[in-house]
């Protein structure tokens, strides 16, 4: 199967199950369990249980998620010492493929965690120091998220009133991979305050903190672009602006929903002809297409403009003299050409018409997709004459992507950057002669209150009131 790289998908990294002491229904089996995120469109969720991995359980969900496409991490939710009314909570996630026997043997006994036993306590009767525990979840390979902003059980819980605190806050913040919300508005005080205080940015995040999935419910959809996994999640890690969103979706995906025949889904290829072990190009090919930006990266002769070439071809694309792979002088010469065909597949699920390789674009066809070949960039960019033109192919590409009612009735790229710079021209102009008659007005004040003017004023005032008295 080839992959589609980075997409951007529901996650949910803080999420209970039975096992919790505190869950609200013991009965909920692990099958309803997955059926329920199934149902709420979670890609990915961490199980994150109180002071506890339970293994066995972890195991088995992971391997029922596998028939719902779904990715479940292994986790553990921690409890800190008390500061205000509630201990601060901090959570741990671990990869998928991890040796998760190993390491909830490692968290039970080189971490707080070893009283339970020890001492025969209660889940919630002990708390693990912050900074040491998130330095064992990381040694062990794990990621750690925190509580925060308006959250219970959050990191604001230590005051910034004594210089102390807002030192260890600082250390703590060192140690933390993502810090988890109580609620979207919490956002802005972290991106205004917090991030600048400490010097780096890092994700946020909303989770459900469910503990029963029946009555599973979110305030705000969390999307990570990225590999649904946790390779995915710590890639992740380091675009925080960039690959984390909270909100109901994200533009690029609302943007491909209302314009599901811009969107390429696949390129799909068979052969037709007889079966040659010696020529083995295409067989029952089918190459998705990542929604978004694409780089076909290979060493020379390794397909990528075979890619490019065929998508244009299916699409019926300009400057089809220019192509590479699809050339008279190259794989339509050899007599493989005919032995396969194409169609590209759009988001609609509409399929353009089954094409062999040896066929010719259609000129009188629409052109569904814009194609700039590799030799026709070099030729254009290598001939001082053709720049103008290239500078032309661009605007063409632009000009496809602006709204209808953005285009303004306009005919193509030129028209609508003339008619907008004549429409601001007259704007300018316009605030020219207003500003120009304020400063009129300036200036007659002015002139108005300049001593001179006051004194030969109050001359004629003296005047006048000899004359009347």
């Amino acid at each position: 199967m080839i992959s589609l790289g980075s997409e951007w998908k529901e996650w949910d990294l803080h999420f209970h199950t039975p096992s919790s002491y505190d869950y609200g229904d013991k009965a909920i089996t692990n099958h309803e369990i997955i059926e329920h995120m199934y149902k709420n469109g979670i890609s990915v969720f961490a199980i994150t249980d109180h002071h506890l991995i339970d293994v066995n359980r972890y195991k088995e969900l992971a391997l029922i998620a596998k028939d719902y496409n779904i990715t479940v991490l292994p986790g553990i939710e921690f409890l800190s010492d008390s500061r205000g009314k509630d201990p601060i909570h901090f959570i741990g996630i671990f990869s998928e493929k991890s040796d998760i026997d190993y390491i909830w043997g490692q968290l039970k006994n080189r971490s707080e965690l070893h009283r339970i036993d020890l001492e025969r306590l209660k889940f919630n009767e002990v708390y693990c120091p912050i900074i040491a525990t998130a330095k064992l979840i990381r040694e062990l390979g794990g990621i750690t998220t925190i509580h925060a902003g308006g959250k219970s059980g959050t990191i604001e819980n230590i005051t910034n009133s004594l210089p102390h605190n807002i030192a260890q806050k600082k250390d703590i913040f060192k140690v933390i991979d993502i810090f988890e919300l109580g609620k979207e508005d919490d956002r802005d005080g972290y991106i205004k305050h917090v991030f600048p205080a400490l010097g780096k940015k890092a994700p946020l995040i909303l989770c459900s903190d469910n503990h029963n999935v029946k009555k599973y419910s979110r305030k705000q959809k969390l999307w990570i672009k990225g590999k649904p996994n946790f390779s995915g999640l710590k890639y992740a890690l380091n675009e925080p602006d960039e690959r984390f969103y909270i909100g109901e979706e994200p533009a690029v995906i609302s943007r491909i929903k209302n314009n599901k025949t811009k969107y390429i889904n696949k390129l799909i290829i068979n052969r037709i002809g007889s079966y040659d072990k010696d020529n083995i190009w295409f067989e029952n090919t089918e190459i998705p297409l990542n929604n978004e930006l694409i780089s076909i990266i290979g060493h020379k002769g390794n397909g990528k403009s075979a890619i490019s070439d065929i998508i244009a071809l299916c699409t019926d694309a300009e400057h089809s003299s220019e192509y590479i792979f699809l050339n008279k002088n190259k794989f339509q010469k050899k007599g493989l050409a005919d032995r396969f065909q194409a169609q590209v597949e759009f988001a609609s699920g509409k399929r353009t018409e089954l094409k062999t390789l040896f066929d010719q674009v259609d000129d009188t066809q629409e052109r569904l997709v814009r194609y700039l070949p590799q030799s026709y960039f070099e030729k254009v960019c290598n001939e001082i004459g053709k720049v103008e033109s290239f500078r032309k192919e661009i605007e063409k590409v632009v000009f496809q992507y602006i709204p209808s009612h953005s285009k303004l009735s306009k005919e193509n790229f030129e028209e609508l950057i003339a008619f907008k710079k004549d429409t601001m021209s007259h704007d300018i102009n316009r605030l020219r002669n207003k500003i120009e008659e304020k400063n009129s007005e300036i200036i007659s004040l002015e002139n108005i209150l300049d001593p001179t003017n006051i004194k030969n004023l109050a001359s004629k005032e003296k005047i006048k009131r000899d004359e009347i008295f």
